[in-house]
């Protein structure tokens, strides 16, 4: 009996700590930009981990985790490095859009090459950029920091352009001159600058999908919306191509306090098997409809619309 209760507490201790582990490891594989949050989660093992000397660090070695990574995150978590001073963006005089990560990071979201009525490319305008292939449509507004004034012109840009612009940000933002002529240049806070290869394809009309604004039903937290997204990835892995999956939203009176669940089920008909997840969704709320953004019409009607 007694070591029966004895056990407990260090069996919860010990699936905490695969847990914070478990989210350092997805943090380190997913994360490319942001040493912070990794450093945090990094920092939240660490801690779990103090009471056994040096098993952090046997921990990390095992993972395969690079020495100088780890500790830079650790460190950059702690306030203990400075962070980069980048040039005022106002020193780039050129009328323009000020872009950020947020803007460029959609380009890998492109079409690999132009089809019928999808291109390559994102759209870049001052209702900031845009990406469809045909099936999917995203749009990133532009950041308010430096687009105080923003001019009426829009271009289209190679969006392999784009996905290397935004691995070579050095300051985390860009400003993006087009003129009146279409001519198309891309400057760095530094000064430097770079010139897109000339993108001579139609981006389709997608503002009358994208501006009309459905009310949602409720809202979720990043987190509950990446375990659904692991969720979901996990049930098309078990359905294939040629299965679909439900997915199903239950309330009731649970959004007064807080919490909604979210049920996934699917099938594998080949060997007669059934998949059901189960994401108890925390920190909801209702949310209010929104109105409806005017767009502008249309010249003509695209597959993308038509979807």
């Amino acid at each position: 009996m007694s070591t029966a209760t004895s056990s407990q507490p260090l069996n919860e201790e010990s699936l905490n700590i695969q847990a914070l582990q478990q989210r350092a490891l997805i943090l380190w594989e997913a994360d490319k930009e942001s040493a912070l949050e990794l450093g945090k989660a990094l920092i939240a093992v660490r801690d779990a981990m103090a009471h056994e000397h040096g098993a952090f660090t046997k921990w990390w070695r095992a993972s395969e985790l690079d020495e100088n990574r780890v500790y830079y995150c650790i460190r950059k978590a702690e306030g203990k490095i400075k962070p980069e001073t980048a040039p005022e963006a106002e020193e780039i005089s050129v009328p323009g859009f000020v872009l950020n990560k947020h803007n460029l990071s959609i380009a890998k979201l492109a079409p690999r090459n132009d089809g019928k009525l999808v291109v390559a490319a994102v759209h870049v305008g001052k209702e900031g950029t845009t990406v469809t292939d045909g099936l999917t449509i995203v749009r990133v507004s532009l950041p308010t920091q430096g687009n105080s004034e923003v001019p009426d012109v829009s271009g289209t840009i190679s969006a392999p352009f784009l996905v290397r612009a935004a691995q070579n940000l050095p300051f985390g933002s860009c400003k993006l001159a087009i003129d009146k002529e279409g001519g198309i240049q891309l400057f760095n806070r530094d000064g430097s600058g770079s010139t897109p290869p000339v993108c001579t394809s139609t981006f389709p009309d997608v503002n009358r999908i994208i501006n009309k604004k459905t009310p949602p039903l409720l809202t979720f937290s990043i987190k509950n919306v990446r375990n659904l997204a692991n969720l979901l990835a996990q049930a098309a892995d078990f359905s294939g191509d040629g299965e679909g999956i439900r997915l199903a939203v239950h309330t009731d009176d649970a959004v007064r306090k807080g919490f909604a669940t979210l049920r996934i089920d699917c099938d594998w008909n080949l060997e007669g098997q059934h998949f059901t997840g189960i994401c108890v969704a925390q920190e909801v709320k209702a949310t209010p409809p929104e109105k409806e953004a005017t767009a502008e019409p249309a010249p003509e009607e695209t597959a993308a619309v038509r979807a």
